[in-house]
């Protein structure tokens, strides 16, 4: 993979959790602030999770949930690139089974999807 183009920019890595989720998640936000997590996207909005755990989920919106794994400066240093290295790694271990990774740009909000593969 090349993620030139990602240099100088700060990026957040996201793991996908849960598509289309109707109901109640709670429950699934306080085992992730359990494990450290700070920060979820709900319907692509990048959240505290603190603040969320709240609120109260309709029955009837579908909810996209993504777990914020890491946000990062990226830089072209093997500092930067191990610690976004592990952070991918990360988000696939997180992910609920799914080997995507979406990398966000903080600054334009901009997506790139990758799908890893386990080796």
């Amino acid at each position: 993979m090349d993620f030139k183009h990602l240099i100088g920019k700060r990026v957040n890595i996201l793991a996908p959790l849960l598509r289309s989720y109707k109901g109640d998640f709670r429950k699934i936000l306080a085992k992730l602030e359990d494990q450290g997590f700070l920060k979820i996207r709900i319907n692509g909005k990048t959240m505290d999770l603190e603040g969320i755990l709240d609120m109260k989920a309709s029955p009837f919106i579908s909810y996209d949930l993504d777990i914020v794994i890491d946000r990062i400066h990226f830089k072209s240093d093997s500092e930067s690139m191990n610690r976004f290295i592990r952070s991918l790694d990360d988000a696939v271990k997180f992910g609920n089974g799914s080997h995507e990774v979406i990398i966000e740009n903080n600054e334009t909000h901009e997506e790139f999807k990758y799908t890893l593969k386990k080796q």
